[in-house]
């Protein structure tokens, strides 16, 4: 004769098997998202942002610089604009960016706050 399980027992035991229903769910999700930003990079990789021709890399002072075929856009990695710039006067175009992105990193005052 099979013994009936409690009430009680019964509810630890479907809370048990929501709770890995719940973890097996969350877990596929995060490989599916995963496995969908993998291939949403692997498309994207080398092409540009703006308009999705394919970049061209130049070497400049020994950093890697994307160029659109397209546009001719320009497009830097994290901390590229820095390596080109180092040793350089702050002239120019690059020079206004880098003292665009110092003000942005608060190295540089403000005119206004400084009176």
């Amino acid at each position: 004769m099979p013994v009936q399980p409690s009430e009680q027992e019964a509810a630890y035991f479907a809370r048990l098997e929501v709770e890995r229903r719940t973890q097996a769910l969350a877990a596929q999700e995060s490989r599916v998202a995963e496995e969908e930003r993998q291939r949403l990079l692997a498309v994207a990789r080398h092409h540009c942002p703006k308009c999705g021709a394919p970049l061209v890399t130049l070497h400049h002072r020994g950093v890697e610089i994307e160029q659109c075929s397209h546009c001719q856009g320009i497009w830097l990695d994290r901390g590229e604009l820095e390596q080109v710039l180092t040793g350089e006067p702050a002239q120019g175009f690059f020079g206004s960016l880098k003292r665009l992105w110092e003000y942005g990193e608060g190295k540089r005052p403000c005119q206004r706050e400084s009176r």
